[in-house]
């Protein structure tokens, strides 16, 4: 309600106003119908009607002056409200658009005002500050009302101080269209710091050992100065940052995931962490991290107190050196490798897999000492140290029980034993060759050979003295037999392992001699006419006769021989394919391939070379897979024969349902042949289990549009029950015993 004041008397503004405005009319009107002749009443009349005008523009101005008066009052009021609140308020809308800012001069904004106009929070605020803003909001939101208070840590300015804020959001009344809502933020840095203050003193944070407190979110708030003694770091560098930046990765997740389960469960926790300095030095601390929970049981901060013990564990390890270790070589000595063997035994007795045990003397070694002095024997047994140390791998123990004596414990990872004395030779033979290089003895050359001695084992039935024992006795062995070389300590596994010497020399001479041969098992249809052929590889030994490849290919693949016998058979059995082109039959043949054949890294283009110098169809040739070479890096399996196929090499599966069959073979690899293994069909026609494994491959070859061959048939009654079955090829001896192909 407005008044006009006259004369100190109020009067009602628009009552006034109404009167005036009837005057007003009323001289207009007096003037316009007035006797003209009288000029003086006209006269009159239009001084009063500009009278009664200027005091409506005065009353009226009157009216409007007064609200907008109260209006800048009202103005002015909200600025100084608004400077007098600490905090920085922001009109944003439910998306998180901002709409306008208000702050005071000290206000400390992340970006200009004008930066956050028309913008979303996840657009101009740093991804951890802008879920805080939209939490608040949408909590705010789902009330309608306030939020929670909320927190967050934020670096702003060049200067780039971290500093803590509080927000709250409240949604605005009578809002139209999208939800608006006041938010406001605080700092609270120098209550943080306060807080963080209190906790200090209350455990006494001046102290030789190193603290450091966070908050909830594990933000570190406060460091003491002895834990920048300790790490490195000032304390304004590691403010707002969290203590994985100390983590020196030595310890995996779950060591950490540990730690925090019992904080959680215990408000304590402590042992020994690896941590990293400022730089970059790794170095072990012992601490103890407490939770502390506010009435609630909310956790609230995290208290860490740690010590260096790096001198402590460099103490222990001198300590742990003298007792087990050698001071000359700095090797395990004997104390050492006798706990080393006892674990070791532990372990092989339950995975079954042979250890070697060799006992190294040095052939003559007095002879050094008593010629050119014991400095020149202490150099000798340290450059043997080193060089041997480098020819074992990081899992064996090579010690130094006194003398000139050395033992190595190495874990054979077999649990076959010809296979493990196989590898123990391999071994000893390199020791051998790296103890003959020459040594450089104070700047002269110096020859020296040893005497190796081996013993076996794959369990804990012997003791631990009886199988040094025997290694040693095999040591002297060898020295009686002339020095410089090696010897098994069993007799028998000796002689076994010059047989399988023998025949690899064999293998060898067989190849360069070209002294194996093809033969060929015929597959048949179900009409029995010829559908293909399987090559198999015999050895036409000059002594011993026409061996089975049982007698010698897994000799071929252990030593590697078998990637020049695999490419013999695949140059022979191509040839075979040209042949039998020539003469018009296009027959398929198989041809088996080696696990170590197709891991080659260039397989695909041997096989490549092979057609192309033999010149015959890719479709022609079937390379045959067992299930077992499967199982080790399929995806690199299935792009080798993807790459073949492509060709036109087909593949058939030897052996199906013997392994670890997996439908996801068929799925995934270029398989077009699935071959029942004998086993199975030797007693399907009586034994129900055996009758159901063949019934369900054919069902599923079927279904999979697979062709499947039936190995060892042998009588016609299973070539019948198999053809009715629907077994679409056969091979066995019914039809053909392997034999070289009549051309």
């Amino acid at each position: 309600m407005f008044y006009f004041r006259s004369q100190q008397r109020p009067y009602h503004a628009p009552a006034m106003l109404a009167a005036i405005i009837t005057m007003i009319y009323s001289e207009f009107y007096f003037t316009i119908y007035s006797n003209f002749n009288d000029s003086f009443n006209i006269i009159g009349h239009l001084i009063k009607l500009l009278s009664y005008t200027f005091l409506y523009r005065a009353l009226v101005y009157e009216m409007l002056a007064e609200p907008y008066s109260k209006l800048q009052q009202s103005q002015g009021n909200l600025e100084a409200t608004l400077a007098a609140v600490p905090d920085i308020l922001f009109d944003i809308d439910l998306t998180g658009r901002f709409h306008n800012v208000y702050f005071h001069s000290q206000s400390k904004l992340y970006l200009p005002p004008e930066r956050f106009l028309g913008l979303s929070a996840h657009q101009v605020l740093p991804e951890h500050v802008a879920q805080v803003t939209m939490t608040a909001i949408e909590q705010a939101h789902r009330r309608s009302g306030c939020s929670d208070a909320h927190q967050y840590a934020l670096t702003i300015g060049s200067e780039q101080e971290t500093s803590w804020f509080q927000v709250i959001a409240s949604q605005k009344p009578n809002t139209k269209g999208i939800a608006r809502f006041v938010l406001a933020v605080r700092d609270i840095t120098l209550l943080k710091n306060a807080q963080a203050a209190e906790q200090i003193n209350a455990l006494a944070f001046h102290t030789r050992e190193a603290i450091i407190i966070t908050d909830a979110e594990q933000r570190i708030i406060r460091a003491n100065p002895a834990f920048s003694d300790i790490t490195g770091y000032s304390e304004y560098e590691v403010i707002g940052k969290m203590p994985s930046m100390l983590y020196s990765n030595l310890h995996d997740s779950a060591f950490y995931q540990h730690l925090w389960q019992v904080l959680a469960h215990d408000d304590v926790w402590s042992g020994e962490i690896y941590d990293k300095r400022k730089s970059g030095e790794v170095y072990p601390i012992q601490v103890v991290i407490n939770a502390l929970r506010d009435n609630n049981g909310v956790v609230t901060h995290y208290i860490a107190s740690f010590n260096d013990i790096s001198k402590a564990k460099a103490d222990q390890k001198r300590i742990h050196e003298l007792a087990f270790y050698d001071p000359l070589t700095h090797l395990p000595n004997r104390r050492f490798l006798i706990e080393k063997i006892n674990e070791t035994q532990i372990e092989c007795a339950r995975s079954k897999e042979y250890v070697g045990l060799f006992f190294i003397d040095l052939d003559h070694f007095k002879r050094l000492n008593d010629s050119f002095g014991h400095s020149y024997g202490d150099e000798l047994l340290q450059q043997l140290a080193a060089r041997l140390k480098l020819s074992i791998s990081i899992t064996d123990t090579l010690a130094r029980p006194g003398g000139d004596e050395f033992i190595l414990l190495t874990k054979l990872k077999t649990t076959e034993q010809h296979g493990a004395a196989a590898d123990a030779e391999v071994i000893g033979n390199k020791l051998l060759d790296d103890i003959r290089q020459p040594f450089v003895l104070k700047g002269h050359p110096y020859f020296i050979t040893a005497s190796i001695g081996i013993a076996l084992f794959n369990d804990n039935s012997k003791a631990i003295d009886e199988l040094m024992s025997s290694a040693d006795l095999a040591m002297y062995h060898s020295k009686e037999r002339g020095r410089d070389q090696l010897y098994f300590f069993e007799q028998q596994m000796q002689h076994k392992l010059r047989q399988r010497q023998q025949l690899e020399r064999e293998l060898k001479t067989a190849l360069l001699e070209q002294q194996f041969i093809l033969h060929y098992q015929v597959k048949v249809d179900a009409k029995g006419k010829v559908a293909g052929y399987e090559a198999l590889i015999r050895w036409q030994h000059p002594e011993q006769g026409l061996l089975s490849p049982n007698v010698f290919i897994p000799l071929a693949e252990s030593s590697g021989l078998i990637i020049d016998i695999g490419l013999w058979v695949l140059k022979t059995a191509c040839l075979q394919i040209k042949k039998l082109t020539q003469e018009g039959l296009s027959i398929p043949i198989a041809v088996n391939v080696s696990e170590l054949q197709l891991g080659q890294q260039d397989f695909v283009d041997v096989v490549k070379q092979v057609i192309t110098a033999t010149g015959i169809k890719p479709t022609l040739l079937e390379l045959e897979l067992t299930e077992s070479m499967l199982h080790h890096d399929l995806a690199r399996t299935r792009q080798t024969l993807i790459s073949l196929s492509t060709l036109g090499v087909t593949f058939s599966l030897d052996d199906f349902g013997t392994g670890y069959s997996s439908l996801s073979y068929l799925k995934n690899l270029p398989i077009s042949v699935l071959k029942i293994d004998r086993s199975f069909v030797k007693e399907f026609l009586n034994e129900t289990t055996d009758h159901a494994i063949v019934s369900t491959i054919i069902g599923m070859a079927e279904s999979l549009k697979l062709a499947v061959v039936a190995e060892g048939v042998e009588n016609e009654e299973q070539f019948q029950a198999l053809n009715a079955m629907g077994c679409s090829l056969f091979q066995g001896y019914l039809f053909g015993k392997p034999a070289p192909i009549k051309n």
